[in-house]
This record gives C-alpha cells, sequence and structure tokens, in this order.
C-alpha cells in the first residue's frame, strides 16, 4: 500500500512541474553565414517566442583572412553579452554588436551589424548585409569597414 501511495505521490509531482522535466522553451533559430575574400563570419542567434521576441541565445565568430591587403587578421568571437542592440520580427532580422578584443595599446573594438529581410520566395530565407567595423579602443578616429552581402536561414 505505501508503495502505491508514494507512485501516485511521484506522478502528481511530475504532473503538476513540482519534479520531473520542465517545459521546453520554443525559440526561433537563425544562422548566419558570410564566406568573401575579407573574412568568414557565421552567427548563430535563437529569440524566444514570447511578446517582444526576446533574444534567448547568441554566438559567432569572425575570422579576417590574411594576406588580402588589410590590416586585419585573426579570429573574434562573439558572445551574447557583446549584443547591444536587436530586432527580430516576422519579416526582419537585426543584430548590433560591440565586441572587445586584445590589450594595452593592441586593445580593439570590434563592431558587428547584421541587418536582414525575408525573401519573397522563401519565408525560412534572409538576406541582407554585413558591416563588420574595428576601431583602436579609446580612439575617435574613423573604424576600419568591411562591408558585404548576407544570408541566413531561419531553421
Amino acid at each position: 500500500m505505501m508503495r502505491r501511495v508514494t507512485f501516485i505521490s511521484l506522478c502528481l509531482a511530475c504532473m503538476s512541474g513540482w519534479v520531473g522535466p520542465r517545459q521546453a522553451l520554443a525559440l526561433d533559430r537563425y544562422y548566419c553565414a558570410v564566406d568573401d575574400a575579407r573574412l568568414k563570419l557565421v552567427v548563430e542567434a535563437a529569440f524566444r517566442e514570447d511578446p517582444g521576441w526576446p533574444l534567448a541565445h547568441m554566438r559567432g565568430i569572425v575570422l579576417f583572412k590574411p594576406g588580402r591587403g588589410q590590416r586585419l587578421e585573426g579570429q573574434v568571437d562573439i558572445a551574447a553579452a557583446n549584443v547591444k542592440q536587436y530586432w527580430r520580427d516576422g519579416e526582419t532580422l537585426r543584430l548590433y554588436t560591440s565586441t572587445p578584443s586584445g590589450e594595452g595599446q593592441d586593445a580593439l573594438t570590434i563592431g558587428l551589424k547584421l541587418e536582414s529581410s525575408v525573401t519573397a520566395d522563401d519565408l525560412n530565407r534572409f538576406q541582407g548585409t554585413y558591416a563588420v567595423s574595428v576601431r583602436q579602443s579609446g580612439q575617435t578616429a574613423k573604424p576600419v569597414e568591411v562591408t558585404g552581402p548576407l544570408t541566413c536561414s531561419r531553421f
């Protein structure tokens, strides 16, 4: 009898949410990529399907290709903590980040701007532009900027 009561209590606790798996979050996920002559860029972002579509997750990498007649070389990791502004609705996706890199005199601030809109023929495909700006930290001089076309997919 005691086992039956314990089993029934455990079942009730699981059904009420006290114990066991939690409700899964519904997320709208995006993957954006660029591979052009100057850089490789990959960004993954997920937005919670709640009012305002809050950003739930974001990570990315910018890899500057060497030997392209530019000073920019190396890899920069981008995390959700670097996001300064974002926008997501049914037709557009925008992300703006600012990421510190390096130390001392080599310290840089890398800005990333992704702007894309859904294509007319596929609701899960977004096209737009990217802009990566690199500025010496603490300087007001015009940053070095790399821009180009961007493709994103919703999955």
